[in-house]
């Protein structure tokens, strides 16, 4: 089940022409602190809107996302990230 905040989020996305996700996203989550933390991403990669989507996603792929940042090899990190990020 989605969080409460999910409706409205996606409803401002439909709006929002630029997809600026932090503008439609509640503020919250530590999931970008964590992705950038790694090491496995690129100062571009870093600043992502995870931290903002968190407050959106169910709460099973966020724990499976903070889990995903907890390994060790970059290439294990980012085939976890991706494999999340495609079944949501």
């Amino acid at each position: 089940m989605a969080p409460p905040t999910a409706p409205a989020y996606f409803a401002c996305m439909q709006q929002a022409c630029d997809w600026d996700t932090k503008k439609c996203a509640p503020l919250g989550g530590d999931l970008g602190d964590r992705r950038c933390a790694t090491g496995c991403f690129t100062q571009v990669e870093c600043p992502n809107a995870l931290g903002h989507l968190q407050s959106v996603l169910r709460p099973e792929v966020t724990q499976v996302l903070a889990w995903c940042y907890t390994l060790g090899d970059c290439a294990e990190v980012r085939a976890c990230e991706d494999g999340v990020l495609t079944e949501i």
